[in-house]
């Protein structure tokens, strides 16, 4: 009688979607932090893709410092 536990874990991973796989290393592949929430369907891709307000706050920054910085007559 083989239980859900006997699974080889290739079968579990070719289950998951590859946009919840971050990264591969060394052929194994490096899941999203969350990605079990996603297969739950307690969170959506976008929560757990999506970028933070502390990212947005430094690509806001770094937008306002290069169009204030650049040579707008040059480029």
């Amino acid at each position: 009688m083989a239980t859900e536990a006997a699974v080889p874990a290739l079968d579990v991973a070719q289950q998951i979607p590859s946009y919840l796989i971050y990264e591969t290393l060394n052929g194994r592949p490096l899941y999203r932090k969350g990605y079990k929430d996603v297969l739950a369907k307690r969170k959506t891709p976008g929560e757990i893709i999506g970028c933070s307000d502390l990212q947005a706050i430094i690509v806001s920054a770094l937008h306002a410092y290069l169009y204030n910085s650049v040579n707008r007559k040059k480029y």
